[in-house]
């Protein structure tokens, strides 16, 4: 690569690392074309991977996410995200649907997680999921207070109702 492509390439990246909260490495050693076009697919709403040189990756997490440089040997895919439920999710979908490439870990800048970590992100409800629950919660306190104050005045009503109809 030119001296002057490396640069440019570095500072996107420092970039892009700069907007994310999490960065994922997965090693993706078997793993064919279009096995890779499908894992970018499954996460490309809410992430951005990269196969970037090891030593490129390293300069350009010197300042953040440093503490993924001992893992940073191999085929490595580098997937930036600011959503690591999802992440982890596709990542795991993908290694079990295709028994195939390897989750080493993740990184939210102060502490790396190993795979049984990220598999246990996979297991948490999702964002979305978390704001239904949350809706549904909150929506539910108003309607069922709405019924039970409805229910004294039917009660009252029936009650009413029977005494001058008898």
């Amino acid at each position: 690569m030119i001296k002057d492509t490396k640069y440019s390439l570095v500072t996107n990246l420092i970039e892009r690392y700069n907007e994310c909260s999490y960065i994922f490495l997965f090693d993706f050693t078997g793993v064919n074309v279009s096995q890779i076009n499908k894992l970018r697919a499954s996460y490309s709403s809410k992430a951005k991977a990269s196969v970037i040189k090891n030593t490129l990756n390293k300069i350009s997490t010197k300042k953040k996410f440093n503490n993924i440089h001992p893992f940073l040997s191999g085929q490595i895919l580098s997937i930036s995200t600011s959503d690591p439920v999802f992440t982890s999710k596709a990542l795991s979908k993908f290694v079990k649907d295709n028994n195939v490439g390897k989750i080493i870990g993740c990184s939210d800048d102060k502490t790396f997680y190993n795979e049984s970590d990220v598999q246990k992100f996979a297991s948490l409800p999702s964002e979305s999921e978390m704001k239904a629950k949350l809706l549904g919660t909150i929506s539910g306190v108003p309607s069922k207070l709405l019924m039970s104050l409805n229910a004294v005045q039917t009660n009252t009503l029936r009650l009413i109702k029977q005494k001058y109809s008898s």
